[in-house]
């Protein structure tokens, strides 16, 4: 029985070197443990900064493509208002012409060799061409206006791409500082 006695003494001291090396273990896996989960919770935080910027970024992308849409609106506006400009300067040249020809024409011709035949030719195409000029005015203003409200939205959508811009560089530096 002592010598059952001195092996069980012995195993017990084995059995408390293998606990204590076991605790020690359990001891440096807890603190890994520890560190990880630190460690998880810095990278999360950094994870959130980073999409919150994404967001951010999404958000001015989608901003930039109603920027493209509106200049385009505008430039369409323009053209179309150059365009129409054209057409009341060249009716506007006929309409002179035919009235300046006329003027001439009378004030040149003795009354007694006047061709009247051709004088109310010439005040018919006259006021057929102020009728042109007229409507080619009414269309120039439509143009304008048109003009006007794409300009107006315009301003409208580059405030939001500012505001969506500025937004932005807050995250970026608010992502940079922490």
């Amino acid at each position: 029985m002592a010598i059952f006695l001195h092996l069980e003494l012995g195993r017990s001291g084995q059995h408390q070197q293998e606990l204590g090396a076991s605790q020690a273990a359990l001891g440096r896996a807890e603190s890994e443990l520890a560190e990880t989960k630190a460690d998880l919770a810095v990278k999360s935080n950094e994870s959130e900064r980073r999409r919150l910027v994404l967001v951010r970024a999404q958000d001015v992308l989608a901003k930039v493509d109603a920027l493209l849409s509106s200049v385009d609106a505008i430039q369409s506006r323009a053209s179309d208002l150059g365009a129409q400009g054209a057409v009341v300067a060249s009716d506007a040249e006929a309409f002179t012409t035919t009235v300046a020809d006329l003027v001439n024409y009378m004030i040149r011709t003795d009354s007694a060799y006047m061709d009247y035949g051709y004088v109310n030719s010439a005040i018919d195409q006259a006021n057929s061409e102020l009728s042109t000029l007229r409507s080619d005015e009414y269309t120039l203003s439509e143009h304008s206006g048109a003009y006007d409200k794409a300009s107006a939205s315009f301003g409208t959508t580059a405030s939001a791409f500012t505001q969506s811009v500025r937004n932005l560089q807050k995250q970026l530096k608010k992502t940079a500082g922490e």
